[in-house]
């Protein structure tokens, strides 16, 4: 077995491993959730949002894609090749660098090992005797998880 190199935790932008939780403690009768998994509380999906620059990538393609099908293009020509999904998927995956900034209007929160300010901890009370239900997401209702969610854009300065 070949050992783990060792990486320099500190270093922004460093792609390594990162991952959202919905965690339910019974005992504080509440959900804490990291990220944006989707959660249902006794029967209602409790929505989560993007994070800000991975609003603006979902903002940009939109537009992109809309200002090509109004200069003419087909929609079943876009579906079967999409030129804006790469320009926003540079945009997207530059967003690591945001990871648990402390300070940054662009910041999240994940588990990558970093310090997780308390700002991206979102804790949710649940009544007692509900059923809480972790939901995997599927591109139908992330798209519709995106319409019902404000998303948190930072202001420009």
């Amino acid at each position: 077995m070949q050992a783990c190199e060792r990486v320099n935790s500190t270093s922004r932008g460093f792609e390594r491993p990162a991952a959202v939780a919905a965690i339910f403690s019974q005992y504080r009768s509440e959900v804490w959730r990291l990220g944006d998994p989707n959660i249902r509380i006794a029967g209602v999906d409790v929505a989560s949002c993007e994070t800000p620059v991975g609003a603006i990538a979902i903002a940009f393609r939109s537009v992109y894609l809309q200002s090509l099908i109004e200069g003419g293009a087909h929609v079943s020509d876009l579906v079967l090749n999409d030129p804006a999904r790469a320009h926003a998927r540079v945009l997207a995956d530059q967003q690591r660098v945001f990871r648990n900034h402390a300070t940054s209007e662009w910041g999240y929160g994940v588990f990558d090992g970093s310090a997780i300010p308390d700002r991206f901890v979102e804790c949710i009370p649940v009544e007692s005797g509900s059923l809480v239900v972790g939901i995997r997401q599927s591109l139908i209702r992330s798209a519709s998880r995106r319409k019902r969610c404000k998303p948190r854009l930072p202001m420009t300065r």
